[in-house]
């Protein structure tokens, strides 16, 4: 084998390992029970600073094997500007426990994932290392969750304490330590355990596994397997019992007939039946998002999702260019009919951020679809909009899974669906790279 291609292996090797490491750090930060776990005697702040070590060695070994940055000038304008609103949201605020945690947990992680997406090879590898961790969690999740709280086949190591949020602390069954019996619901009083993974509550391994499913049709095409994949986490989503989840499904649904050949056609042929089946869909995903604005647990018991949304912008109109602070839920405490933790996640980041952090988010996001018009392609746009759509309803901001979405709009949003020729990333719909022992 020459000695180029022994290297250029190598290097796809390093690379898989690294960014797959990189995810499940992600993916477990997110909400999962291992923070949540006395056992382990660490708080998520314990984990995150583990995290960062794991991110700066990332990027520094890539770096060293690589000896160059891949992306193109113009991703440097966007990744600039995320630098300047994440740094300058620094310059209003005075020193204190929430600026240090904003500091040290948001604004370096941060900082780190930019660097290290501007050294890998093909900015789309860090969703498929993100996607097949999840895919794997989904396969565990099942093998307990039918096996251990379906069937009762396979029985728990033991019983932990699950701390989280303001719930008094109870114990539920602890599966190896990578799946949890950790929610359970009496929809017109039937039992039905919610499948979460090794997650704290199914609503976030539903965001996690729902952000691998839009990556996995909108960012990448494996070269095998995907149909495989992409029903594995359909099932799974289903399987968390979330009412986010099904929204999500439904949009998917919508997405993919818009995208099939010949609809065009069949709509104007066929404009009655499309109205009438357009009205129910709006009528039952309407009832949908009416149950989730309802209650957090059950469906139409109080409107605290919607309370806690309403109360995040009438805090963030009284403080729009720098917000409250950030993860800081003072102000918000006074105001909400329902206090407690907070239930939504965008509308708590712009409350705590303001415009002035808000642009880190909301400039890439306009940037993919001025891209998106220009060059006529559209997937990163859906998928930024289908993510937006589940962090507005999911309480994730304290979690790194916002940060990789940041991170990886700065690099991408202003260069996404351009001629493969005229930029040093690799081709964005390759899937070589999923099996680093193939070369290109």
């Amino acid at each position: 084998m020459p000695k180029h291609n022994l290297r250029r292996r190598i290097s796809y090797y390093i690379e898989w390992l690294i960014l797959h490491l990189c995810a499940l750090n992600i993916i477990t930060l997110t909400g999962g029970m291992w923070s949540s776990d006395p056992t382990f005697g660490k708080s998520i702040w314990d984990f995150y600073l583990e995290y960062e070590i794991v991110l700066f060695v990332s990027a520094i070994v890539l770096f060293c094997v690589y000896r160059t940055f891949n992306i193109r000038n113009k991703a440097f304008v966007t990744i600039g500007v995320v630098i300047l609103g994440a740094a300058g949201y620094l310059i209003h605020h005075n020193e204190n426990v929430y600026i240090y945690c904003y500091r040290k947990y948001f604004l370096v992680p941060l900082v780190l994932l930019l660097f290290l997406l501007c050294v890998i090879k093909n900015v789309e590898r860090i969703w498929i290392a993100f996607s097949n961790v999840v895919s794997v969690i989904a396969i565990v999740s099942w093998i307990f969750y039918i096996g251990g709280t379906v069937l009762h086949i396979i029985s728990p190591l033991k019983l932990n304490e699950r701390v989280w949020g303001v719930c008094e602390p109870y114990l539920i069954p602890n599966y190896y330590y990578v799946y949890y019996e950790a929610q359970l619901s009496h929809p017109l009083g039937f039992d039905i355990w919610h499948n979460c993974g090794l997650f704290a509550e199914a609503s976030l391994f539903c965001v996690v596994l729902c952000t691998a499913l839009a990556a996995e049709l909108f960012l990448f095409n494996r070269s095998r397997g995907r149909n495989l994949v992409i029903g594995l986490l359909v099932l799974t989503i289903i399987s968390t019992f979330s009412i986010i989840g099904i929204i999500f499904l439904v949009c998917i649904v919508l997405i993919t007939l818009v995208r099939l050949p010949g609809v065009h056609l069949m709509m104007k042929k066929h404009r009655k039946v499309i109205n009438v089946g357009s009205c129910a869909m709006v009528l039952i995903v309407s009832i949908i998002v009416f149950a989730k604005f309802s209650s957090i647990q059950g469906y139409f018991a109080n409107s605290v999702v919607w309370d806690h949304a309403f109360t995040c912008f009438v805090v963030l109109k009284d403080k729009l260019l720098f917000g409250n602070l950030w993860i800081c839920e003072d102000y918000f405490s006074d105001l909400t009919k329902f206090p407690g933790t907070v239930s939504v996640g965008l509308p708590f980041f712009l409350m705590g951020g303001g415009l002035v952090l808000g642009s880190v988010i909301l400039i890439p996001y306009l940037i993919s679809l001025k891209t998106a018009i220009k060059t006529k392609d559209y997937r990163l746009f859906v998928f930024n909009t289908l993510f937006l759509m589940l962090y507005f309803f999911s309480p994730i901001t304290r979690f790194p899974l916002v940060q990789l979405f940041i991170a990886f709009n700065a690099v991408s949003s202003s260069v996404w669906g351009e001629d493969p020729a005229k930029t040093t990333t690799t081709n964005r719909n390759s899937s070589t790279w999923l099996n680093p022992g193939e070369s290109n």
